[in-house]
């Protein structure tokens, strides 16, 4: 009786409940986490550098968050423009001859992320980038 008490035991010590993860799975996510905290600190490292020139685009979406995006690190990513009021009136008048048609879809700009980020009306987080005069 003692013996078939310890078989079961190890059987049901050795038989686990959950099963195996696929590793393509696995390595799938832990490469998304990778890719999005290399993101996170190349944003966070953007912040002490001073003015560069990147690309940005008007693209308005649905929702409301910001209508340009600017091109950085390889990606677009959405902001909210801040600066002079020339600038930002430029800004504006290329995104009205956008939707003209009569402008191409990108501008060069000069600026810099700033430390701060701003929210939308549905409270999504989006950074801030200062145009340069």
């Amino acid at each position: 009786m003692k013996r078939w008490s310890l078989i079961i035991l190890f059987w049901a010590v050795g038989c686990s409940g959950s099963p195996d993860k696929d590793p393509v799975e696995v390595s799938l996510q832990q490469s998304k986490q990778r890719v999005a905290s290399g993101h996170e600190s190349a944003f966070e490292s953007a912040d002490g550098l001073d003015i560069y020139d990147v690309r940005l685009r008007y693209n308005p979406a649905r929702c409301d968050c910001p209508k340009n995006e600017i091109h950085m690190y390889g990606r677009w990513v959405r902001a909210y423009l801040t600066g002079a009021p020339t600038e930002l009136s430029r800004i504006q008048r290329f995104g009205q001859e956008v939707q003209q048609g009569n402008a191409r879809s990108e501008l060069s700009v000069r600026g810099r992320l700033t430390t701060t980020k701003r929210r939308s009306a549905r409270r999504i987080e989006f950074p801030v980038f200062e145009l340069a005069q």
